[in-house]
């Protein structure tokens, strides 16, 4: 399937959206001299898994003293944000009492989303949302679990080697498909040892492109 969309879409679910006031606090710790927000939401909805909506409304509830300021930050993870990075989205000081029905409106100007649902798993297994990521104009492409084709030139690709629901003919004329420069795998947990250099011998013999595949530990410079 090809094709390609840019979308204000939430990269992570509410768990990894900070919203604060001068001050935030972690889950359980109490502070009465500032304000901090707790009961975060994503379309009326904790910790959602997937969300439809393009521009998904976001909502809290502030705890402590009165507040006039929030900021939200967005990251791919909460573990991202708990480093200091707002990677997805950061609105900056607001200077506002709302704190419900905040739109959430990231132009997500290095990321382009490709396709919506999973690749099919079985005929009787309801498909599920899922999105693949082009990032700087095609020097990296992630393309999930969705397996669509990006309307314009790759780089580097990021190819889901093995799953359940693939057989290595597949990633191969994925790859041929997308027509990359490099590819490297992901989603491989499930290989052993002794297959992995089946993979990769293969990947490489006939997807068409240079192949790399990382060590747990392992980096590379694109």
């Amino acid at each position: 399937m090809r094709g390609s969309r840019t979308s204000a879409a939430v990269l992570a679910a509410a768990q990894a959206l900070t919203v604060s006031g001068v001050a935030q606090a972690a889950p359980g710790t109490h502070r009465s001299t500032h304000p901090y927000a707790v009961d975060l939401k994503t379309e009326n909805k904790v910790d959602p898994i997937g969300i439809d909506e393009r521009a998904p409304l976001l909502s809290w509830r502030s705890a402590g003293s009165p507040r006039t300021v929030y900021e939200i930050r967005a990251a791919p993870s909460a573990d991202a944000l708990r480093e200091g990075r707002a990677d997805v989205w950061r609105t900056g000081k607001v200077v506002s009492s709302a704190s419900t029905g905040i739109p959430f409106s990231a132009a997500l100007t290095a990321r382009t989303m490709n396709g919506e649902l999973h690749a099919v798993i079985h005929p009787d297994v309801p498909r599920i949302t899922n999105v693949g990521y082009l990032v700087d104009d095609g020097r990296v492409f992630h393309p999930g679990d969705a397996l669509t084709v990006p309307d314009q030139p790759v780089h580097t690709l990021l190819v889901p080697v093995m799953a359940p629901w693939s057989k290595i003919s597949e990633v191969i004329d994925y790859v041929r498909e997308v027509e990359p420069r490099s590819t490297i795998d992901v989603h491989d947990a499930l290989i052993n040892d002794l297959a992995h250099p089946v993979y990769s011998d293969r990947i490489g013999a006939f997807g068409g492109a240079q192949h790399l595949r990382l060590e747990p530990g392992q980096s590379t410079t694109l």
